[in-house]
């Protein structure tokens, strides 16, 4: 017997019914965020004359692909929810069955394409959201010229320097109280640079002090040099890109392609290893979830056309989806913290929902 590849006429039209209110759900979330987002920006910018109403949209624009792929999962599920009980509505569920069409195979089409949404989301989007998302909170902080407590460690001349200053303005590149440690190779003080205030040029990345104080440390006593009123101490950091960069939540926040990097970086300096690959497993993950949702839609189809029995699946489908992500999202939290050993942190939620979507289409097929 000849294996059949390509989808039949029924899963063709399951497919096309699934993706097209997907895309509809899509369109809609993301209208609605775009319109709360702008106003949002509208109401940080008012009375900024500098900037002008497209700069405010591309702004707006830059925080929607970030925001849709926090909710991907749950538009996935809205979607195959609004299939299934659109399909029994119209009784077509019914000849779908009378045709050997079964739950199984509903489930299958269904997931498969959930899944290929997230893998597109996951190879595509995420690499431009999170680029953007970072863009979004950089612009933030200079248009609000934030000041905030600063603390950087950098590799200067295969030696590390600890940057540390009370205030840096992120628009013009000013510190204040600025205190810069020299580090031996033993990871001990060499010497200490203080300036109350020093400046940073982006361009060429040179740090200016126009009055500093320097003291060397030795072994047994410390030696304070006082420079000159008039001169300057200059330092050129040519291994940092990017030296003022306002401290967010999205510092620590990498695409798919940035965290084997990041992650290697952090177990050759001895870093938050098990933070950064619980973010890099459970971004690994978001096709799996979205197939998990699309499946749990297909669980919760009506048995009957009858409003009753449509709003009770409804309901029921909405809890258990929702119920799943927010399990999900609380079994990784504990993974990071090590409370659970991680393997098990990323997976139970999703062995449970996969065990249980099995029962309830076995239940539902034969009884």
């Amino acid at each position: 017997m000849r294996t059949r590849y390509w989808p039949g006429t029924l899963s063709r039209y399951f497919i096309k019914t699934y993706v097209l209110h997907f895309l509809s759900l899509f369109m809609i979330f993301a209208t609605l965020i775009f319109l709360i987002t702008l106003i949002e920006i509208f109401r940080k910018t008012s009375g900024d004359i500098n900037i002008s109403l497209f700069d405010k949209l591309i702004v707006t624009t830059k925080q929607i692909p970030f925001i849709m792929e926090q909710i991907i999962a749950l538009i996935l599920l809205i979607a195959g929810l609004w299939t299934v009980t659109s399909l029994t509505y119209k009784s077509e569920m019914v000849v779908a069955k009378a045709a050997g069409f079964s739950l199984w195979r509903l489930g299958s089409v269904f997931g498969a394409i959930a899944a290929s949404i997230g893998l597109c989301f996951l190879l595509v989007i995420n690499p431009i959201s999170t680029k953007w998302i970072k863009e979004y909170y950089q612009w933030n902080s200079t248009r609000d010229q934030a000041t905030t407590f600063f603390h950087e460690k950098i590799t200067y001349q295969k030696r590390d320097m600890i940057f540390i200053a009370n205030q840096v303005n992120t628009r013009t590149g000013t510190f204040d109280d600025l205190r810069i440690y020299d580090l031996n190779q033993d990871a001990t003080i060499k010497k200490v640079i203080f300036a109350e205030k020093a400046h940073y040029n982006k361009t060429n990345r040179e740090l200016t002090a126009p009055i500093a104080h320097v003291t060397h440390i030795g072994d047994s006593d410390k030696v304070d040099i006082q420079t000159k009123l008039n001169d300057n101490f200059k330092l050129i950091l040519p291994e940092l890109g990017s030296f003022i960069k306002f401290q967010t939540k999205t510092d620590k926040l990498y695409s798919l392609y940035d965290y084997p990097r990041a992650i290697s970086q952090a177990e050759k300096n001895n870093g938050d290893v098990t933070t950064l690959r619980g973010h890099f497993y459970q971004l690994l993950s978001l096709p799996i979830i979205c197939a998990l949702m699309a499946i749990i839609a297909v669980t919760a189809q009506p048995r009957s056309p009858r409003s009753m029995h449509i709003f009770k699946n409804v309901l029921l489908g909405l809890l258990s989806g929702f119920g799943f992500y927010v399990l999900d999202l609380v079994l990784v939290t504990f993974g990071k913290s090590g409370d659970l050993p991680f393997i098990l942190a990323i997976s139970l939620a999703k062995i449970i929902v996969f065990i249980g979507t099995i029962w309830v289409v076995l239940r539902r097929e034969y009884g």
